[in-house]
């Protein structure tokens, strides 16, 4: 399934993080494996989230009922704990931040001490530095460079008002989504023994499971 302009723009708003180059483009083909597996209403899980695209596409469509976001990465998996369980504070903490070297400094050391922060500061240090360093990569350098000298500056990434009306919106859906910080081996092993009679198609993306209105993706081949 081609998609069209329109389809490609809209995806890009559905997540708070940037992943260039992430599943969400191919979420609406996802959306047409579902509909002719019969797995619309089911489960979407994604064992590699990170900016969770995909799974946030087939949600507000209502192409899956729940979704399950699972991240290895400790900071990636606060990111999404801190925005479905304390909204408010991840909202109030976006309002209030300066969008500047001294505070990208700042996140920048949570980042790199993780054990020393609660999971709100740590996912939000995850969610500052995702959308002003280059390419979203969150210990890669900042847009513009450290002296700000650049063509585009480290704010170029990072609307207020349109972040939080997709974190509102995506909150608006927090009963819908659970949030793992798991192995993706552990994790899928852990929803096999969850469900009954789950059986994963040896595909590579996506694994889907008919009998358990079940489908995640994955990059590697795996049957339970």
């Amino acid at each position: 399934m081609l998609l069209n302009q329109k389809q490609s723009a809209s995806m890009k708003t559905l997540s708070p993080l940037r992943y260039p180059g992430g599943k969400s483009k191919l979420a609406p083909w996802f959306g047409e494996l579902m509909k002719h597996n019969n797995l619309i209403g089911g489960t979407y899980v994604e064992p590699y989230a990170g900016g969770a695209g995909a799974a946030i596409y087939l949600l507000l469509n209502g192409l899956a009922n729940k979704i399950v976001i699972n991240d290895a990465d400790k900071a990636i998996y606060a990111m999404w704990h801190s925005i479905l369980g304390n909204t408010n504070e991840f909202l109030e903490k976006l309002k209030n931040t300066n969008i500047d070297m001294q505070t990208w400094h700042i996140q920048k050391n949570i980042i790199n001490n993780p054990n020393q922060h609660t999971l709100l500061e740590l996912g939000f240090a995850a969610f500052f530095l995702n959308r002003t360093n280059i390419s979203g990569v969150i210990k890669g350098g900042v847009i513009g460079g450290k002296e700000q000298n650049g063509r585009y500056k480290m704010d170029a990434r990072f609307k207020k008002d349109k972040l939080k009306k997709i974190i509102l919106k995506i909150a608006e859906y927090k009963e819908n989504i659970t949030v793992y910080n798991l192995d993706a081996g552990n994790l899928l092993i852990m929803l096999s023994l969850n469900c009954q009679a789950i059986h994963l198609s040896t595909l590579t993306l996506p694994i889907i499971s008919k009998e358990a209105n079940f489908i995640a993706t994955t990059t590697s081949m795996k049957t339970i």
